[in-house]
């Protein structure tokens, strides 16, 4: 019996996102992915307080944020400005897939150095929030 990987493909704007079950995203901008991730859950996550919880109640800290760690592979660029929008997007990510796979620990985040460095920091959100929408639509 063989086994493949299930993936799915997404295209917004000038971006393509693909999704590989259980083993990475790929987020393409004009066909460059030249930063690598890999985000690890911590074993003491609490599966019931996640991320998009915290939204929600503005007393509460961001301690469950801690509970992902985010290791560069392979970055080209330093992220000095934009690094806690990256770390932003992969724990977001990984929470949107473990909606749909609570087994999930681990995944590799393929993503474009300039994907926020290039816009004014006005649009930076607007971008996270398209990412972070269009990922979240797509078929898990």
């Amino acid at each position: 019996m063989s086994y493949g990987l299930v993936f799915t493909e997404h295209f917004f704007s000038n971006l393509h996102l693909t999704y590989i079950k259980n083993n990475c995203i790929i987020l393409r901008e004009n066909g460059i992915a030249d930063c690598i991730y890999k985000v690890k859950l911590d074993l003491q996550f609490d599966s019931a307080n996640t991320y998009f919880d915290i939204a929600d109640d503005e007393d509460q800290d961001d301690e469950e944020i801690s509970n992902y760690d985010i290791q560069p592979l392979l970055n080209l660029s330093p992220l000095s400005d934009d690094k806690h929008l990256i770390e932003l997007l992969c724990r977001c990510l990984c929470e949107v897939i473990r909606k749909n796979d609570p087994s999930l620990t681990s995944i590799i985040i393929h993503l474009p150095s300039r994907l926020f460095s290039s816009l004014e920091d006005t649009s930076k959100q607007d971008r996270l929030m398209e990412i972070l929408y269009n990922f979240k639509n797509i078929s898990i």
